[in-house]
């Protein structure tokens, strides 16, 4: 696939139709594919390049969740379209009312992202998991 040359006029939100490129985004990356009926509904994309979500709840608390790149796009590429795609998915929430953010990862450049949009880590906590 052609990487874009102006990455801002290719951001959008992700539609069911992005499953499969995502999908071979993750399991390029050794992960399982996304599961349709688990996918949050507020997600951005940049075709080609990177991909987020946001789970929202009822009580203005949204969860970034989901970021995945295409390995084979330019590094520096996948880095900007993480970072503009974060700051639309915090826009977008506050918008609808979100007050508070978190972030669940793993990735150190997920935690930068994080680092950038003024989150700071909770020392000492767990995710537990029930259901599959």
């Amino acid at each position: 696939m052609k990487h874009p040359k102006h990455l801002f006029d290719t951001l959008r939100p992700v539609t069911p139709e992005d499953y499969a490129e995502i999908n071979t985004w993750l399991k390029a990356r050794g992960a399982s594919g996304l599961r349709p009926d688990l996918v949050p509904p507020q997600g951005f994309i940049a075709p080609g390049v990177a991909c987020g979500f946001m789970i929202t709840t009822n009580t203005g608390v949204g969860i970034l969740e989901h970021f995945v790149t295409n390995p084979e796009a330019p590094k520096a590429l996948r880095s900007q379209a993480l970072e503009r795609i974060a700051e639309m998915l915090i826009n977008a929430g506050q918008i609808t009312g979100m007050k508070m953010f978190l972030a669940l990862t793993g990735s150190d450049r997920v935690k930068q992202l994080c680092t950038l949009n003024g989150f700071s880590p909770l020392p000492k906590m767990e995710v537990w998991v029930r259901g599959s």
